[in-house]
């Protein structure tokens, strides 16, 4: 072989090495752009799940008729429960289980609220919706300073 196929060689698997390298380097920027977009999106969804949770149980706490076992308070209770199953079905692919059980918990308040009237009182049924809203809100800082932060 001559000097020159040589020298053309070596350049075309310089050429060749050189097309490969950044091909491979661009498929891994890629596959982590995508890592980062896909968590961007599960945390925003994260957000939207405790901010309807939020919603939920304000709208509960607010229509919050005073204690007594009548038609209106029954209707409030089945309405409010009926509420808190659905926002459990709706966001439950994204709610962790901890969260889960504070909303059965305050689910089974809403019924000894209306059918005990010694055990439980309006206090307490407010005092329970505000502790979750607390809670949710504190998810939503938590996973808003995670997006800052990255």
């Amino acid at each position: 072989m001559s000097g020159e196929l040589i020298g053309i060689l070596i350049g075309s698997l310089i050429a060749l090495a050189g097309t490969f390298i950044t091909s491979v380097v661009a498929i891994a920027m890629s596959k982590e752009q995508y890592k980062q977009e896909l968590r961007k999106a599960f945390i925003q969804k994260k957000v939207d799940t405790y901010t309807h949770v939020c919603q939920v149980i304000l709208a509960i706490k607010n229509d919050l008729l005073t204690k007594t076992v009548s038609s209106a308070g029954l209707n409030w209770t089945a309405q409010s429960i009926n509420k808190l199953a659905d926002v459990c079905i709706t966001e439950g692919l994204w709610l962790d289980e901890e969260d889960s059980k504070k909303l059965e918990v305050l689910q089974k308040q809403l019924s000894k609220f209306v059918f005990d009237e010694i055990e439980l009182s309006r206090h307490d049924i407010l005092t329970t919706c505000y502790e979750i809203v607390e809670y949710c809100e504190k998810k939503v800082r938590i996973l808003h300073f995670m997006t800052t932060k990255e």
